[in-house]
């Protein structure tokens, strides 16, 4: 069995678009618009065959005082890159479109080295590597 897709709610759809299509490599694949209700939907996707749908309606309502990593629930979305190295210059990147990083790039103890970055509705995406891990 696979993931299929991960989806998740957004007031400004646009600049999520935007967040995963420049940072991330992503490719917008499918859009729908129900006029009726206001509620839009469209699928990002990324290399590997992952997919991220990105939702937004009217009363969707803003979270971002919470703290997504101490509340139950899912935490982060992890992609895995293919060098060490990657990861450094994509938190740079990161830092230099001005956004946050949630986790500076460090080695962690179980071999993996990591960063992660809140995406603009402070969405946890993680970044990951580690050398005996086939991509």
């Amino acid at each position: 069995m696979k993931i299929e897709h991960m989806a998740v709610w957004t007031q400004d759809a646009k600049s999520l678009i935007a967040f995963y299509e420049t940072y991330l490599n992503g490719e917008l694949l499918e859009q729908h618009r129900d006029v009726d209700t206001g509620f839009f939907s469209c699928f990002i996707g990324f290399s590997g065959g992952a997919r991220l749908e990105i939702m937004q309606a009217e009363d969707v309502e803003n979270r971002l005082g919470s703290l997504p990593e101490r509340c139950v629930g899912l935490t982060h979305l992890a992609f895995r890159v293919d060098a060490k190295e990657e990861i450094d210059l994509m938190a740079q990147r990161f830092l230099d479109g001005g956004f946050e990083l949630e986790k500076e790039p460090m080695e962690m103890d179980d071999g993996y080295y990591e960063c992660s970055v809140f995406d603009p509705d402070r969405n946890i995406i993680e970044f990951t590597f580690k050398p005996d891990l086939e991509t």
